[in-house]
């Protein structure tokens, strides 16, 4: 798979005491990588993601097999660059940003205000 050379970034902001972020128009890329805050609220979590195609009605991204996709955050791992499958983002026009414990299944709030930072590049082929 090939990307542009121009990527783009993007916040994606969850307020404090809050568990999801707002959400995020991919501006026709796809989301290729993700940098996450420098604290966060738990020792070992998840980030998971809501997406949508018109921005109002929003579902857990999944794999075809129905396993959520994710990012696990362990606390040695704040502050993590990490690389995101683009074919996973592709179909999609917006994302939102959601943390949860460790079970995957329980909200994860965060105390204060936590900002990531979403990469996103064109696919090109």
């Amino acid at each position: 798979m090939a990307y542009s050379d121009d990527r783009k970034t993007h916040t994606a902001t969850i307020a404090a005491a809050g568990s999801l972020s707002a959400a995020v128009k991919l501006g026709g890329g796809s989301l290729v990588g993700m940098v996450l805050p420098a604290t966060f609220d738990a020792t070992t979590a998840y980030i998971q993601f809501l997406v949508s195609m018109d921005g109002t009605t929003y579902n857990l991204l999944k794999d075809p097999d129905g396993t959520l996709v994710n990012v696990t955050v362990a606390a040695v791992n704040t502050n993590l660059n990490t690389w995101l499958d683009a074919n996973k983002f592709s179909p999609w026009r917006y994302v939102k940003v959601a943390t949860y414990k460790s079970d995957g299944t329980t909200v994860q709030t965060q105390t204060a205000e936590k900002a990531f930072t979403l990469v996103t590049a064109k696919v090109t082929g």
